[in-house]
């Protein structure tokens, strides 16, 4: 009789304990805002903000100065293109 009544008092600790347990775990599925789910993209509008040198550079639409349209016609042909082979880049 004292053997039965032990397991049974086991049994409904541990079915107690596992529904804590499942209720517990169930609670952060909820709706409910989270210092991470308030400032997610922050960071990335953040890095990108202080990346951006002119935010209004968009909206000058004037030609750029400053470099001969044959000279960039060249620069851009040679970049197309890649490096020759056996050619090492130029350190500085």
């Amino acid at each position: 009789m004292l053997r039965t009544t032990i397991t049974n008092i086991v049994i409904s600790a541990i079915f107690i304990a596992s529904v804590v347990g499942l209720y517990g775990c169930s609670g952060t599925a909820t709706g409910r805002q989270t210092r991470l789910n308030q400032n997610w993209g922050r960071s990335f509008e953040s890095a990108l903000y202080n990346q951006t040198l002119n935010p209004e550079a968009g909206k000058n639409l004037e030609p750029v100065e400053g470099i001969d349209g044959s000279a960039a016609e060249g620069i851009v042909s040679d970049h197309l293109k890649g490096p020759s082979s056996g050619s090492k880049p130029s350190v500085k």
